[in-house]
């Protein structure tokens, strides 16, 4: 396929044969489609030019891999089904910057070497924002927050330890009543300065090793089964092909653990986890990576709002009683470091956590 040399005039020639087929048909749909040969674009119709924000000429003297990036999945699937004569989709992959894009990619026998792209745009089911959001933004105020609660501590555990030897002493009941609350504020404050590591980082890849997801949920179960979760079914399906992941073991059990936990506070009767290597996996939106590694985490519970789905991994945002917000954050951050996405859905009456995780790398052998 790079052997392939384009010629405008070829092109437009081709192009003309596609189009006046369906011209019509592929102008007025709102999906975006390209006809591309070799690595030249030779069609787009009007929903292509407003996602690329190029125009017919511009898109037409231009090759995908100037559009997209060379380095995109995207111009390796369009040789792979070029030279296959098979269709594809890649699903929840980044196009020119923008998320969440499924694309259908199909070979045209009538035109050989030409394929058919059509995708439409998504955005990402419930991918936090705030990710990026804090590797941009918020860690060095991370970093200065974290400094800043060290430093405090230190102090307020004076003053906590001169309150208490005040109760102890022989004062009167009003000075002992005023120390015993000089106390439990000061514990309150150390409680508040506690959250601060919640923002933290929960897992560093330079610790990561070989890590069976099988094992991290049936860890998972049976603590749920004798504690939190004692009155729900708690199933498992696995695939028993899946390879160990490489990460953090602890990190992941604490991950699955507060989905499980919130599922059975949310009501639910059943809860599956189920494993999967998923053969037409979503990209990395910034990574790149294929996340083929699967976990789903299905309950019957009472589900979300839309607000809720919305707002579902923002920090400090939470719909129970006494929560603080921090666990799905906690969860996310988990996911994240281990090169991985995280999403949730909701049908017939049941939410799923989709966590899909990247291959993981080849290690070399030791050597005696």
């Amino acid at each position: 396929m790079n052997g392939v040399k384009s010629n405008k005039k070829t092109d437009v020639r081709r192009a003309a044969v596609l189009v006046p087929a369906a011209a019509s048909m592929l102008a007025a749909l709102p999906d975006a489609v390209m006809a591309v040969n070799g690595d030249m674009i030779v069609y787009a119709n009007h929903a292509a030019m407003d996602f690329t924000g190029l125009g017919e000429k511009a898109l037409r003297e231009q090759s995908l891999p100037t559009v997209f990036g060379a380095a995109h999945p995207v111009c390796q699937a369009v040789r792979a089904v070029a030279a296959g004569g098979q269709s594809l989709t890649l699903r929840d992959i980044d196009l020119c910057q923008r998320p969440a894009a499924r694309l259908s990619l199909s070979a045209l026998p009538e035109m050989p070497e030409t394929v058919l792209l059509s995708w439409t745009v998504d955005r990402l089911p419930l991918q936090s924002e705030w990710l990026t959001q804090q590797r941009t933004v918020m860690k060095p105020a991370q970093h200065i927050a974290r400094m800043l609660a060290h430093e405090i501590k230190n102090p307020l555990a004076g003053i906590r330890g001169a309150a208490q030897l005040l109760q102890k002493s022989a004062v009167d009941d009003d000075d002992r009543a005023l120390a015993a609350l000089i106390d439990s504020e000061t514990q309150r404050i150390l409680r508040l300065l506690a959250k601060v590591n919640a923002f933290d980082d929960v897992a560093v890849p330079e610790n990561f090793a070989p890590v069976n997801l099988h094992s991290v949920t049936d860890h998972v179960m049976d603590c749920a089964r004798a504690g939190f979760a004692a009155g729900c079914s708690l199933r498992a399906d696995y695939d028993p092909s899946l390879p160990d992941i490489d990460g953090h073991s602890d990190a992941l059990v604490q991950a699955v653990m507060n989905l499980v936990k919130n599922a059975a506070e949310a009501g639910a009767k059943d809860i599956l986890l189920r494993t999967s290597f998923d053969v037409a996996p979503q990209y990395h939106p910034e990574t790149g990576r294929r996340l083929p590694m699967i976990l789903l985490i299905e309950d019957d519970g009472m589900g979300m709002s839309d607000e809720t789905a919305a707002r579902l991994f923002e920090p400090c945002y939470s719909t129970k009683k006494d929560g603080e917000g921090f666990g799905l954050v906690v969860v996310s951050r988990i996911i994240d470091a281990h090169g991985g996405m995280i999403g949730v859905s909701r049908k017939d009456g049941r939410t799923s956590f989709r966590l899909s995780f990247p291959l993981p790398p080849r290690r070399k052998e030791k050597t005696a």
